[in-house]
């Protein structure tokens, strides 16, 4: 039957999600952001990528949710942060303005007692600063009342590790406790950009965010940004960042390292003194 077959598959790709961790099969890809008002690369966010040995490169969405139900997360989640701080050492090696790296992290992880400690030993195994690293979480995370999330996400910020929530407008936020946790950029979810310019519910929708955003004093990523006309739009806005397919699509990291050196405007070499 159907239901069979479906279960053999699903135990199928849980067996080969083991065999991915164990034989390093996952590849961290970056996808620019950019400044709304010129177009220069300001960051950029860690996707991960299975190059799996039958079906050649996975997206998460083909994946995830399976590895998130065989429990795999922390592990999974283990690989990109280590991944992505590697990376932030990486691009911002010899750049005067440094690119923050943002990685989106379960709650799975961020609820674990040693998160945070985690995070800062990495940094420090990879000479990588805080201060270019951005742990992303879905609003739904953010919104989790356990006292452990709060206690990591404020250790966190102790460290000077950016905090961004994800997938913005997806959730129901309680505007107090955002306010509270201090992150420091909202990433307005696509499904809330794909109207703008044509649709005023969807403009409106937008507008309010802003304003709340800036009452909190929060940044703002708009995401799935894929025309010139949304990005016209935005730049009536005070939205100050966006990330979509009309800047750049996601990239492996060498790939990325050689993109920026053809949109880099030449930079001047950091003086080490």
């Amino acid at each position: 039957t159907s239901s069979h077959a479906q279960v053999q598959a699903r135990a199928e790709m849980e067996k080969d999600l083991l065999r991915a961790l164990e034989y390093d099969q996952f590849e961290l890809y970056l996808q620019p952001q950019f400044l709304v008002e010129d177009n220069s690369v300001i960051g950029a966010e860690a996707l991960i990528r299975w190059q799996h040995p039958e079906q050649g490169l996975l997206s998460p969405g083909n994946f995830l949710p399976i590895a998130a139900s065989a429990g795999l997360l922390p592990r999974i989640g283990q690989f990109m942060l280590s991944r992505a701080i590697q990376a932030a050492e990486q691009v911002n090696r010899d750049r005067e303005k440094p690119l923050t790296i943002a990685v989106n992290v379960a709650i799975e992880e961020l609820a674990m007692d040693g998160f945070a400690d985690n995070v800062a030993s990495l940094l420090y195994q990879y000479g990588a600063q805080a201060s270019d690293l951005e742990i992303e979480v879905t609003e739904g995370t953010a919104m989790d009342e356990g006292t452990v999330v709060e206690q990591q996400v404020a250790k966190l910020r102790a460290l000077g590790v950016h905090l961004a929530i994800d997938d913005f407008g997806m959730g129901y936020s309680n505007l107090g406790r955002l306010k509270a946790l201090a992150f420091n950029t909202l990433k307005i979810d696509r499904s809330l950009i794909l109207g703008i310019g044509e649709d005023d519910a969807s403009e409106n929708l937008l507008l309010s965010i802003l304003e709340m955003a800036e009452a909190i004093g929060t940044d703002v990523v708009a995401e799935g940004i894929e025309t010139d006309a949304q990005r016209t739009y935005l730049k009536g806005t005070n939205c100050k960042y966006y990330q979509g397919f009309l800047g750049g699509r996601p990239m492996p990291v060498k790939t990325f390292e050689a993109w920026l050196k053809t949109v880099d405007a030449p930079q001047p070499l950091r003086l080490v003194s």
